[in-house]
């Protein structure tokens, strides 16, 4: 069990780090401007001999290293082939993805992970041709040096990090730098889903950019029946467990799925499934354990995309995608949480006005055909409508 005075201490990290590349941007010359990302990943590519040839949606070679097949499958995949080809990693055990045993360093994994890359990447940039390297990569597993080998062969390689507020993640092992950052060199343009360390990326050297997740509407979509009052999906750990059973205490139908729970996981389709069926998800945005540190979840695009009313932890960068009271809840500690799921329960036009408000927030603008479309016409690679 984490303690509290580890939390206390992972958010004085957190805040130590920050300070740290606040102080160096302060005193230099070097500005990171998110308007010029783009700019530059153009430039940096250029200057590597690649030449990017826009092609229309549909014709694009993606290869994509993830390392979750639920997760991956759940929109974000589906998302990517509407935009062409998707061949996807598989390790040298032929299950999906790269071999990523916990979060520590591991560097069985890394030997195993470069040689089921470079096999797989070299096959299909000789066979078919591949217009952009897509991971979800921390050098905890993968080495640096293989995403420099595929960056010789011609194609542009993307990393997306969405555990940057884990400060594991920017700490070291033996030496070894961990994390997406510690894949530096081996990325042309890192995507992330914390504002914040955009300019920690930079001043390493990294071009990065804000880009958070969204969600798949032919996945996630609301549904009339309503089988459940309020459910979560996720692990049981720490501050989630105190504010179940709090809940639960004031009286509330809370349905629980997930890693520890009663009920266990569920893989994507019944994920998506109990969101349609639900009046009431609940949410729970803190990074790990610590309720001082905030992040963007998967379940902040698909909860709202399925038309359930979104409960969840006050986030900045969260209430800079939706009105708070407006298209989504939040809440502040337990029991406000219990107060706000009883009010809304008890008043249901209320509940449906701001649901239906979130959703259309949420298709119109959070999806992943969008996501990628402004990704891949941002850096060239598809042309624009006619």
């Amino acid at each position: 069990m984490i303690t509290k005075s580890k939390a206390i201490y992972r958010f004085l990290q957190f805040l130590l780090l920050n300070l740290k590349y606040s102080i160096f941007f302060a005193f230099s010359s070097k500005k990171y401007n998110a308007k010029q990302i783009l700019s530059e990943f153009k430039k940096k590519i250029i200057e590597r001999g690649i030449i990017i040839v826009a092609k229309p949606k549909g014709n694009l070679n993606i290869f994509y290293a993830g390392t979750n097949h639920s997760q991956d499958y759940s929109g974000f995949i589906q998302g990517l082939q509407k935009f062409g080809n998707v061949q996807t990693l598989y390790d040298e055990n032929g299950e999906y993805g790269v071999l990523s045993p916990g979060r520590a360093y591991n560097p069985e994994a890394i030997r195993s992970n470069d040689r089921a890359l470079l096999k797989q990447v070299e096959h299909y940039q000789k066979t078919v041709g591949i217009d952009i390297f897509l991971g979800q990569l921390l050098a905890n597993y993968v080495s640096e040096s293989t995403l420099i080998e595929i960056q010789k062969m011609g194609i542009p390689v993307l990393n997306i990090s969405l555990d940057d507020m884990w400060l594991k993640n920017w700490g070291k092992a033996n030496n070894y730098q961990l994390g997406a950052i510690g894949l530096k060199n081996g990325a042309d343009l890192v995507l992330n889903s914390t504002p914040i360390v955009n300019k920690w990326y930079y001043k390493e050297g990294c071009l990065s950019m804000y880009s958070p997740m969204a969600s798949s509407p032919e996945i996630f979509f609301p549904s009339k029946e309503k089988k459940y009052d309020v459910i979560f999906v996720g692990g049981k750990y720490g501050l989630r467990e105190k504010l179940v059973a709090t809940l639960k205490r004031r009286g509330i139908n809370v349905t629980t799925f997930g890693p520890g729970w009663t009920n266990g996981s569920l893989n994507s389709t019944q994920m998506a499934e109990a969101f349609r069926k639900s009046k009431i998800i609940l949410g729970i945005g803190y990074a790990g354990y610590n309720k001082r540190i905030t992040t963007l979840k998967n379940r902040d695009f698909d909860a709202v995309l399925s038309g359930a009313l979104y409960i969840t932890t006050r986030n900045k960068a969260l209430l800079n995608i939706y009105k708070e009271n407006e298209e989504i809840i939040c809440y502040k500690h337990p029991n406000d949480c219990a107060n706000k799921i009883l009010y809304y329960l008890e008043h249901s036009e209320e509940r449906k006005k701001i649901a239906k408000a979130g959703f259309n927030k949420a298709i119109k603008n959070h999806t992943w055909e969008i996501r990628f479309e402004n990704l891949f016409k941002g850096i060239g690679l598809l042309t624009e409508d006619k």
